[in-house]
């Protein structure tokens, strides 16, 4: 028997089972993209996911109010207050020019369907005749989310008078009750004035921006 006849004899002559071959195929496709899935589903660096920031920023809800605080004069007192008034007549007022005459005011507003709150206080004189003024206000914000939240402080105040200091304002993180800043003050000493505070909050697509 030579090589060839060797060879004829020894090669298999069965034909290739093709159902043996489509189940290979399809266990290698299965595997890939069970492999090509679990690489999809886990986007996470350094073990922390980047879905929850994106979630958090597309949840989130904003608006915008006003609250207005007016002067008071007290009867018989040679000065006009921002927030309340102490009493009327020289007496209660403690004299004539006496900024004791004058007590604070705290106004709060929360917008609609959020957690954004904001406290704007005011205080002392913004006129007194003959005598000084010491008109001022602070305030409180509360329920942003950094980093995609954002909140804005502005404000529309009566002619002749000196509007709030450092505003207007964009916080991107909540505000303690600040300490009080000084003057708003007025010209005119003849009629009551008003300051009007508006509080607009949004979210960021970005954050900080």
């Amino acid at each position: 028997m030579n090589d060839y006849q060797l060879a004829t004899r020894t090669a298999s002559t069965e034909p290739v089972d093709s159902t043996r071959l489509d189940r290979r195929k399809a266990m290698k496709a299965a595997l890939g993209g069970a492999a090509a899935g679990a690489t999809f589903v886990a986007p996470k660096v350094a073990g922390f996911s980047v879905a929850p920031d994106y979630a958090a920023a597309a949840s989130c809800t904003g608006g915008n109010s006003t609250l207005t605080h007016n002067s008071e004069k007290p009867i018989g007192c040679a000065v006009y207050c921002w927030g309340g008034k102490n009493g009327d007549t020289f007496a209660g007022c403690g004299g004539l020019c006496a900024n004791g005459c004058c007590k604070d005011e705290s106004q709060s507003l929360t917008l609609s369907g959020t957690n954004f709150k904001l406290t704007f206080d005011v205080g002392g004189s913004l006129c007194c005749y003959l005598c000084g003024t010491n008109g001022g206000y602070r305030y409180e914000i509360e329920g942003i989310d950094p980093p995609f939240q954002k909140c804005n402080l502005s404000y529309n105040i009566s002619n002749q008078c000196t509007g709030p200091a450092n505003l207007p304002i964009t916080h991107h993180n909540n505000v303690p009750m600040n300490n009080w800043v000084g003057g708003m003050n007025c010209n005119d000493c003849n009629n009551n004035k008003f300051l009007t505070i508006t509080f607009a909050c949004e979210c960021n697509n970005t954050a900080n921006a």
